[in-house]
């Protein structure tokens, strides 16, 4: 499950960033990079979701990050809150959800007085079935793409990093949009992954 559907060009981490070089989204992404090095030594499985995963599919990051979603196989979630832990963060599960199946982990760092939040979700893959069981009611959900189809990659500088397929985030995305959840970012998101994958317009409808 770690081989990728798809690998993009590599690109160093300097103009991955380009101007947010000195902001808090740089931070945010040390920590995936340092997580994925960990993820090869461990042998474990782990993708950047969301908004990072956007800018890793166009290769360059399109906006400021106020956090970082990550999934992991809910095997693998007491790893890495275990690793988490060691570096000295608040782990901790949300009100009424299980946490076998997900957890936050949050900071603070002083010298630039910002909190730093990290989201971390654990699937099941059956099969060709990417399956997330962290839904309301306990009923499981399927995702609307094949397991095979699931993980893309880029190196940034040496790293590579994994990361959820953009037709993927796109459809999530447009989920929200349809249950009245309204953002902002959602839609600039939107705006880059059509100019990048205009196929992802007709491939993904508004379900």
């Amino acid at each position: 499950m770690n081989y990728p559907y798809k690998t993009l060009e590599s690109i160093s981490k300097e103009k991955f960033l380009g101007t947010f070089s000195n902001s808090v989204t740089a931070i945010y992404l040390d920590i995936p990079l340092k997580m994925m090095s960990a993820r090869t030594v461990l042998e474990k499985f782990l993708l950047v979701q969301a908004g990072f995963a956007v800018d890793l599919a166009v290769g360059y990051v399109t906006r400021e990050h106020d956090d970082l979603d990550l999934t992991t196989l809910v095997a693998d979630i007491p790893t890495f809150k275990e690793i988490f832990h060691k570096a000295n963060f608040e782990v901790a599960t949300y009100p009424n959800t299980d946490p076998s199946l997900s957890f936050y982990a949050h900071t603070f760092i002083q010298d630039i007085q910002k909190d730093i939040n990290i989201d971390v979700v654990g699937i099941d893959i059956s099969g060709d079935d990417v399956i997330d069981r962290k839904v309301s009611g306990g009923e499981k959900f399927i995702f609307p793409i094949k397991a095979s189809e699931l993980v893309w990659e880029r190196k940034i500088g040496e790293v590579p990093v994994q990361f959820f397929s953009p037709y993927l985030v796109y459809k999530f995305k447009k989920m929200q949009q349809k249950r009245d959840v309204v953002m902002e970012k959602n839609e600039k998101d939107f705006d880059i992954l059509e100019k990048f994958y205009p196929q992802l317009k007709s491939s993904a409808p508004n379900a």
